[in-house]
Order: C-alpha cells, then sequence, then structure tokens
C-alpha cells in the first residue's frame, strides 16, 4: 500500500517552479509537521513592471483627469452662456411673419389690386445633412417633387450655414402644397411655406395696368440698401402706383420664436410679434369710365389699323385723374412671383412697347395743343389784342422758305378767336416769330411761357418715371445740335412743331389750366388710404396755386376761342355731345413717311367744368378727325345716361 503524502495548508510561490518538462519538483526536502507557518515571511507572486513605470503612468491618468475636470469647469462657468446659447439656437428659430400688402380701390371701391394665397417649397440649407452621401440622396428624392435636377437644387445653396430660407419653387396652388408637404415631412431642411401674392382684376378695364402697375421679387440691391425693411421672398413695387407707394402698401413685418427638431420642422411656437399690414389705397380713377375710355380708344386705333393711344380724363379743379388709357397695354398678373423668361420676351420684343407708359412717359411733338399757350403769351406781351387781325393767305415767306397754312389759300382776315378755332398756322407764325408790323415773341420768351405752364419739366404726378420733354431754344440748339438758331426755328416753336417735345399729361394739365380759369393743379391717381389696424380713411391731397401766367381777361379771351373750336372749328363733331366743350386739335408731324398724330385736349361743360379730356392717337389718319372722335364718343357716354352714375360720384366729391 502506497503511502498518502500530507494535504498542505498553503503552498508558496517561491517554493515551486514550472522547468521544461513541466513537472513540479520538491525544492524542499521535506515537509515537517513542526513547521510554523505564522512566523515565516509571506511572499507573493511577483510582477514584471518596475514601481518607476507605474508611479509615472498614474501620474499621467491624473493629469488626463485634471485636464478633463479643468475642461469641463470652464466650459460650464466661463463659456456657459454661450454655449447654452448655442445649444439653444439649435433648436429655436426667429422666423419672420410676412405682412400682406394693402388694397388698392378704385374711387367707388372696386377692389383693382388684392392679394392671393401663394405657396412656395423653401431649403434651409444649415439644416441639411452633414455628410455628403445623405445630402446627395435628399437631392435626389427632391429634384423629381420641384421638376429640376439635383444639381440645379444645389446650385441654389450659396451658404450651406445659412438659415435663410432659399426658395426653389413657388407659385403652386394649395392641393400642389399639400401634396408637398407629405412628401417632405421626413426631409431635413425642406418646408412648404405660405405667402401673399398680388392679384389684379382687369374685369373693370384691362388698361389699368399701367396706372396699377405691379409687383416683383425684391433684387439683391434692395436687400442689401434696406436689409431691416426686406426679406428675400418680399415683392416690392415696380412700376405704377404699387412703386410710388410702395411703402404704403408693404406695411411692417413681424416674426416668431418657434421650436424645431432635428430635421428643422416647427415643433412649438414660442412667442409671436405679429405683422402690420400695409395700407390700402383709394384710386380717383372711376373704373367705369376707364373702361369706356379704353373701349372707345380701341375703336378708333381698329378703324385706322393702328394700334397705340392714350387717353387721359381728370378734374379740373384739383388734378384728380378719372381715367388713364395706355394702348397697348400689359397684363400685370404675369409679373406676380416672378415673370417667365418666354413671357417677358414677347412683351420686350412687342414692336408696340406695351410696358411702355405713354401717357407719363411718351414725348410727342405737340402740334396745335400749344397754341393757346402762345396766344396767351401774345396777349399778356402786349403783341397782340383780340381784335388784332392778320390776314391768311396760305403762309408767309421768309427769303427763301415758305411756312405754310394747313388749308391751301389761307383763312383770310384771322383775329384771335379764329386763330384758335381754326388753327391757323399763319396767325402764330406772325405773334410768334413777327413779320411785317408785328414784332412777335421770339424765342426766348416762347420758352418762358412754355416752363410757366410746365413744359420741359414733370407735373408731379404720383407715378414714377415721369418724362420732362424738351423746349428748344437758342441756346440748347448750339449745345445739342451744333447750330445756329433761325427765324424758322421759332415759328416752328410756334405752332408745336421742330424740336418741341412735351408728353401727353403736359398739354393735359394746360387744359386744365384754362378750364378752372387759371390754376395750376398737380395731377394725382391717389386721393386717399385706409389704415388696416382701424380702417379709418385718410384723405391725400396734392396743392394747387395760382401760376401767375395770365391775367383773368386774356384766360377768358383763350376760353372763348377755344369754344369756338367746337362751334365753327376744327371739332365741330361735338357739337353733338349733350353739354358744351370746348378745346383744341393738334395735327403733329413727326415722319416725313408717317403719318402725323392725332390730338385733341379740352373740356366740358364749357361754364362749368367737370372733366378735362386729353387724346392721343399715334400715327393718326385724317388729321385730327380719330381724336375728335374718341372724344365724342366718351362725352357722349359720360353725360348721357350710361355715365349718369359716374357723373353722380363725381359730384358728391366735388361737393365735400
Amino acid at each position: 500500500m502506497k503511502k498518502r503524502l500530507p494535504l498542505l495548508p498553503f503552498l508558496e510561490g517561491k517554493e515551486i517552479r514550472l522547468d521544461t518538462s513541466s513537472r513540479l519538483e520538491w525544492v524542499e526536502s521535506s515537509f515537517e509537521e513542526t513547521r510554523d507557518w505564522n512566523s515565516h515571511s509571506q511572499d507573493f507572486l511577483g510582477v514584471s513592471v518596475k514601481r518607476r513605470t507605474v508611479t509615472l503612468f498614474f501620474f499621467f491618468m491624473m493629469v488626463c483627469v485634471g485636464l478633463v475636470l479643468g475642461k469641463t469647469a470652464y466650459l460650464q462657468t466661463v463659456q456657459g452662456t454661450t454655449m447654452a446659447h448655442r445649444a439653444e439656437s439649435n433648436k429655436v428659430r426667429v422666423v419672420p411673419i410676412p405682412a400682406m400688402r394693402g388694397v388698392m380701390y378704385d374711387r367707388t371701391h372696386i377692389p383693382l389690386a388684392t392679394n392671393k394665397a401663394f405657396f412656395s417649397l423653401t431649403i434651409t440649407p444649415a439644416d441639411l445633412p452633414n455628410d455628403s452621401i445623405n445630402r446627395e440622396s435628399l437631392f435626389a428624392t427632391l429634384a423629381p417633387l420641384t421638376e429640376q435636377t439635383p444639381d440645379q437644387l444645389k446650385v441654389m445653396i450659396k451658404n450651406p450655414s445659412s438659415y435663410e430660407p432659399v426658395v426653389v419653387m413657388d407659385g403652386f396652388p394649395y392641393s400642389k402644397a399639400l401634396e408637398l408637404s407629405v412628401a417632405t415631412s421626413s426631409m431635413p431642411g425642406i418646408s412648404v411655406v405660405s405667402n401673399g401674392i398680388r392679384e389684379y382684376d382687369y374685369r373693370q378695364a384691362s388698361s389699368l395696368a399701367h396706372v396699377i402697375g405691379y409687383t416683383s421679387t425684391v433684387t439683391q440691391r434692395d436687400l442689401d440698401a434696406h436689409p431691416d425693411i426686406y426679406l428675400s421672398k418680399d415683392q416690392i413695387g415696380k412700376v405704377g402706383v404699387e412703386r410710388t407707394y410702395d411703402s404704403v402698401l408693404r406695411g411692417s413685418h413681424g416674426e416668431k420664436s418657434v421650436e424645431v427638431d432635428a430635421l428643422g420642422k416647427v415643433q412649438k411656437v414660442i412667442s409671436t410679434t405679429p405683422a402690420v399690414n400695409g395700407d390700402s389705397l383709394v384710386l380717383s380713377i372711376d373704373a367705369r369710365l376707364q373702361k369706356e375710355s379704353q373701349d372707345a380708344l380701341q375703336l378708333a386705333l381698329d378703324a385706322i389699323h393702328q394700334t397705340k393711344g392714350v387717353v387721359i380724363i381728370s378734374r379740373p379743379h384739383n388734378g384728380e385723374i378719372l381715367a388713364l388709357v395706355n394702348i397697348p397695354y400689359f397684363d400685370g398678373n404675369l409679373f406676380s412671383g416672378g415673370i417667365s423668361v418666354a413671357d417677358y420676351d414677347v412683351l420686350s420684343n412687342d414692336v408696340s412697347h406695351p410696358l411702355f407708359d405713354r401717357a407719363v412717359s411718351g414725348e410727342y411733338p405737340s402740334g396745335s395743343t400749344v397754341k393757346p399757350m402762345v396766344a396767351l403769351a401774345a396777349l399778356e406781351e402786349g403783341i397782340v389784342k383780340a381784335s388784332t387781325t392778320v390776314n391768311s393767305t396760305g403762309g408767309i415767306h421768309i427769303g427763301q422758305w415758305f411756312y405754310p397754312d394747313w388749308k391751301t389759300g389761307g383763312h383770310g382776315i384771322t383775329n384771335i378767336y379764329k386763330a384758335l378755332a381754326e388753327s391757323v398756322n399763319t396767325y402764330f407764325y406772325i405773334i410768334s416769330g413777327g413779320f411785317g408790323d408785328i414784332k412777335g415773341l421770339g424765342a426766348e420768351k416762347l420758352k418762358t411761357y412754355y416752363e410757366r405752364f410746365g413744359l420741359g419739366k414733370i407735373t408731379g404726378i404720383d407715378l414714377p418715371s415721369e418724362a420732362s420733354g424738351v423746349v428748344p431754344s437758342p441756346d440748347w440748339k448750339k449745345e445739342v445740335k451744333g447750330e445756329a438758331w433761325y427765324v424758322g426755328d421759332t415759328y416752328h416753336l410756334g405752332i408745336g412743331q421742330g424740336d418741341l417735345l412735351v408728353t401727353p399729361l403736359q398739354i393735359h394739365t394746360t387744359s386744365a389750366y384754362f378750364a378752372n380759369g387759371g390754376y395750376n393743379v398737380i395731377p394725382h391717381v391717389v386721393i386717399g388710404k385706409e389704415n388696416s389696424q382701424t380702417h379709418e380713411r385718410e384723405n391725400i391731397s396734392f396743392p394747387q396755386y395760382i401760376s401767375g401766367v395770365g391775367s383773368p381777361e386774356s384766360i377768358s379771351t383763350i376760353r372763348d376761342g377755344l369754344h369756338q373750336t367746337v362751334i365753327s372749328g376744327s371739332a365741330r363733331m361735338l357739337q353733338s355731345v349733350l353739354v358744351s366743350v370746348a378745346g383744341k386739335t393738334g395735327t403733329a408731324q413727326w415722319s416725313p413717311d408717317k403719318n402725323p398724330h392725332a390730338w385733341f385736349t379740352g373740356w366740358a361743360p364749357f361754364d362749368n367744368p367737370e372733366i378735362v379730356i386729353t387724346v392721343l392717337i399715334e400715327e393718326g389718319e385724317d388729321g385730327t378727325l380719330p381724336a375728335v372722335q374718341v372724344t365724342r364718343n366718351i362725352l357722349t357716354w359720360y353725360f348721357g345716361h350710361d355715365g349718369a352714375n359716374s357723373r353722380a360720384n363725381d359730384a358728391i366729391d366735388i361737393q365735400q
């Protein structure tokens, strides 16, 4: 029987070793039961790392922990407010609230310019995915919805870190907005927003386009000049009343603080500062009279196969424009939200220039419409009296030059009344440049009186881009043309030919002067505004003043002569109108191989004027006939049964 080894209570590490044969060998020769384990010094399994290495490692760890704790303390104490703001800005945004533009009404409160819902698809660059793969995937998914390519979308993102939304598609209806809202609900940085877009109602008269004007998207220049006023998606008035009164119509934007999620989608509204909508405007325009004037002018143009003309109608005592017609015209709705390149090319390439406001910006030879001014100047300067006569034999000779009358053989013995009624050129040659015993006004005095009547400068109408025209003089001709001034230039200046250029509006204001008995009035198309908050109306008035151009006696003489134009002169067709009419015709030569322009300007009734009317037809055939026909048709309607409402509204305003 083999002897069993005693159990060992503990085996110390130094007492064993592992040799190459993996066998344990006893180091001690025997184990005595009497061994004292408690008194024996205990040794442990050793380590191979030196104590110095352990110390250095411990020191390094302490430094790292210290740096972490120090940075944490720095961020929490020194930069705590900044970090909190940055964190908050990642979820809280300030979103602008666009103000709605004010509405425009005619003088009877018919809406002419309103607003309708307008939806846009926008991208907020800072909310897009940071990694290129996810961003490319988003653009690839979004592109078919916008009918654009991914590359086109990427080009729109100018500043990837900007929170300013970029419009990638707009002008779509509510149904499309719902569809896009659902389709983009999980796309970070993509939103469908609602705005207001301008809508013009031309059911009353399409020719109101030049008066009302249109809006278009604000330019970068506007944004740079007024960063505190405009938003990048704002519509700004470009022409017409929209431009002149843009500051009144646009209002002021509000803002709201909203909380957004990681996709940039609004989750909660924190606070709101409401927008203040723009004030509404009441125009002096009578929409019904505008429509009748437009139709009458179009009928005359069609009859002579022409395409361009103007009608202006106003109240002589205060300058309120009741109708301002330009043909051709355009559709301002094409510009709302941005006009397409194709539509703009059609308008800009049209040889009739439908975007051009002929009434305010067009410069034309005046023809005989300036003769009342010349006659008044001659009376005031003592060149002639009302009883002074000249013999018109068909024209006058100055050396080798012949200056003809429009009537072969002349008009015979002519005084100032007949000269105005029949537009006798010979009479005005003589009182302008002199002939025989009559000295004449001369070029400088003609220029002075023309300028007193407002020629050569703007009238001040509340519409943009008004032209000033040209009043030539000897100095002007020498400077501009490098030529000397001759008496023939003075003759031409006295009958409204040569280098004299006027706007239809300037001629219109001179007729208002004679109609009201000697007051200068500023023509205007806005008469009031309505506060968007209180809905109170505030009248807008323009000054009127005595010009001092002529004495009451001289003005009365000219008025009588202009009345004779209808009684026995070149506008006898107007005798069919229900009230008495006064005025002046004009035939303006402007091209040797094209028809002259046809003019008429005057007022009615003669004794107690209610309206002033001016008609210009470019390249009108048969002299002044087309312009007189248009005038007759408009006045017949206005003073007849059909125009009773317009007259009634006008009469109420006059009494007020």
